[in-house]
């Protein structure tokens, strides 16, 4: 079961092997410049872009944060949930199906923000899906010393949800667009 994971990172690998560079990449790499003019060049296009690039890596650093600070507090949820004569299939059973459960709402989620990226803005995406997400942990924080374990649940469901159809599309795309 645990080995099932591996399966969608060979498929990207796979296809990534089939890829080719682009052929602006390609054309780059064939001009005899000197390292130094390169580097140069590198600088002044890093400098000129300072503010996306900080912005964009901004982004991505929080979101990095964000997803896995909450993936190290999942297990905490699951305890919640267990019932405590949980045997080891039951056990297997209701972290697979909570693992599903989280799939399957972020993949909702990323279909939802794919079909948004044309009609709202970048940042609005990126705006309001991070203060959803604020707020969402704020409801979640409702939730602790409750017998809320379902309601903790729903909050880290409606958080991938929120993640994948805002910030984390428009995370991806901003730097292929800069």
């Amino acid at each position: 079961l645990l080995g099932f994971g591996a399966v969608p990172a060979l498929v990207a690998f796979i296809l990534r092997l089939q890829m080719h560079e682009t052929e602006a990449y390609t054309a780059l790499r064939k001009e005899d410049d000197s390292t130094i003019s390169k580097l140069g060049k590198l600088s002044d296009t890093i400098w000129q872009y300072r503010i996306f690039l900080v912005g964009t890596a901004g982004c991505w650093l929080l979101k990095n944060v964000f997803l896995y600070s909450t993936g190290s507090f999942k297990s905490s949820m699951m305890v919640m949930m267990m019932p405590v004569d949980a045997g080891p299939r039951q056990i297997l059973m209701t972290e697979a199906m909570f693992a599903m459960l989280n799939s399957g709402v972020a993949l909702v989620g990323f279909g939802i923000g794919l079909l948004n990226i044309g009609i709202f803005s970048r940042f609005n995406m990126q705006f309001y899906g991070f203060l959803g997400i604020t707020l969402t942990f704020f409801l979640a924080t409702l939730q602790v010393g409750t017998d809320g374990s379902m309601g903790l649940v729903s909050c880290l469901c409606l958080v991938y949800f929120i993640m994948d159809a805002g910030p984390n599309i428009t995370t991806y795309l901003l730097p292929g667009e800069i």
